[in-house]
């Protein structure tokens, strides 16, 4: 029921660019804001709006397939 929309989702996860799939992974773990930014070494706030700016590409992309 859940695998086919999955692997739509990891596929598309897997054309992202490498900061961008990182980002999406850590994500997925269940990190925080805080967590990545401190992985990252980027401020928790571009953090947030680099997942936002990937959600949306990703949501984008579903809906056009």
């Amino acid at each position: 029921m859940y695998e086919e929309p999955l692997a739509l989702l990891h596929t598309y996860i897997q054309n992202l660019n490498t900061l961008e799939k990182g980002l999406m992974l850590l994500v997925l773990e269940g990190k925080s804001y805080v967590e990545i930014a401190e992985i990252t070494e980027l401020s928790a706030s571009k953090v947030g709006t680099r997942i936002s700016r990937i959600k949306k590409k990703l949501k984008d992309n579903i809906i056009k397939n």
